[in-house]
């Protein structure tokens, strides 16, 4: 089963994805470094990454010009030497990528009919603007445009065949119920919850949450 952590840029899949990490998700060990603006880590693989770069370049666009349609464009081998990797062999992987949300086509084409689960995580729209305008200097309207254009695309993919879906939202995991929300997507994806919740606790840092309820 292959699991796949999805929605825009700015919207928690770090958060999520570390999380779910530390309930036995396996994730990859060839990860992106952590930046000032995601300081406990991405949690994206490298060659996941790269790929979905390549992927949006060589149809004429990027992550924040997205093209308008997507193919394989000559990607297609390596995109399937990486899913054959003896690493992604195990009973639960999983990869996070915000540019999935638009390549994710191309990966389902791949992997069906073997079972595909995606968690796809909600933050509200405006939240998402704001911390896009921050980061890379998109004017508002942009930032907008981008967060509403992956999440169509993102929509889209939890309807494709042989595919399931759990959605869950951003701010769910700075309540008291971000217990309850991880041990539904745990038993969604068939992981044990650990016994001992300490290191996913310590893991939620409240401060690092900009933007709340700009709405």
């Amino acid at each position: 089963m292959k699991v796949f952590i999805m929605g825009c840029h700015r919207s928690g899949t770090s958060l999520l994805t570390g999380l779910l990490k530390r309930c036995g998700l396996y994730v990859g060990t060839n990860l992106l470094m952590h930046a000032k603006d995601n300081p406990k880590g991405h949690y994206e693989e490298k060659r996941f990454l790269n790929l979905n770069n390549a992927l949006l370049i060589q149809n004429g666009g990027s992550w924040h010009k997205p093209p308008a349609s997507i193919s394989y464009q000559g990607m297609r081998k390596p995109m399937i030497e990486f899913l054959g990797r003896e690493e992604w062999k195990r009973e639960f992987v999983g990869w996070k990528d915000p540019r999935v949300c638009l390549t994710f086509p191309l990966w389902h084409e791949l992997i069906y009919p073997e079972k595909i689960k995606i968690i796809y995580i909600i933050r509200p729209l405006e939240e998402v603007a704001q911390s896009l305008v921050k980061r890379n200097g998109f004017t508002y309207r942009k930032a907008l445009e981008l967060g509403r254009y992956h999440g169509r695309h993102a929509h889209a993919n939890l309807h494709r065949k042989g595919v399931s879906h759990f959605v869950t939202y951003f701010k769910s995991y700075f309540s008291p119920r971000w217990k309850l929300e991880i041990e539904a997507i745990c038993n969604f994806i068939g992981l044990d919850l650990p016994k001992n919740l300490k290191p996913l606790e310590r893991f939620i840092t409240p401060e690092l949450r900009h933007f709340k309820g700009v709405s």
